[in-house]
């Protein structure tokens, strides 16, 4: 029997069509040395997990509330700003994101795209809205079979983001809180270590 390439084809696809959609997509291919916890990773895959989407919601100087009236008039000017959460069991701040849903294997293309999984995942985890405007990275993770050939094929995109509406209130079973930064925490997740330039040429 050949070796199984679990999400292989899904997502490739799925890469395939955010590089038809936006102009630059980057995309980085990364092979994870045998994991102990391969057959539980495998049992995802089969129910339908191929990977996460992320945002890095930004909102502008005017988009800020309105000061309610025991607040000074000094404290009326903002900057723009990023929100960013800390997840359950961390001590580092990212942007907020998860799962796709509905994917299922059986049927091709089924469930939710990247963009509508990360705009869900910030609103379900943070109370804010927010639309995407393309990926920033795409990282393609191939885990590999500690016993064998077998793959699990994954994919996680960050998108920049646009602030559209609401104001923070966290999932508590998911994040230990989030807040709108002008400065970037010392604590930033080590995969968005990068962010800063990017968030400065933007």
């Amino acid at each position: 029997m050949p070796p199984a390439r679990y999400n292989a084809d899904e997502v490739t696809r799925r890469i395939e069509r955010l590089q038809e959609t936006y102009e630059e997509v980057h995309v980085e291919r990364k092979r994870e040395g045998p994991m102990e916890e391969f057959d539980d990773l495998c049992g995802y895959a089969s129910e339908g997990y191929i990977g996460g989407a992320y945002a890095w919601v930004v909102r502008k100087p005017e988009q800020a509330h309105e000061l309610t009236e025991s607040m000074p008039d000094d404290a009326f000017g903002d900057q723009e700003r990023v929100l960013l959460g800390m997840g359950r069991g961390s001590n580092h701040w990212g942007p907020a994101g998860g799962g796709l849903e509905g994917f299922d294997p059986a049927e091709p293309g089924s469930g939710e795209t990247f963009e509508e999984a990360a705009v869900r995942e910030v609103r379900e985890e943070t109370g804010v809205e927010c639309e995407v405007h393309g990926p920033v990275t795409v990282d393609r993770l191939v885990v590999a079979d500690p016993e064998g050939e077998d793959e699990v094929h994954l994919a996680y995109v960050i998108f920049g983001g646009r602030y559209t509406g609401g104001s923070i209130d966290v999932q508590p079973g998911e994040l230990n809180g989030a807040a709108w930064f002008a400065d970037l925490p010392a604590e930033i997740h080590p995969n968005v270590e990068f962010w800063p330039e990017y968030w400065t040429a933007e």
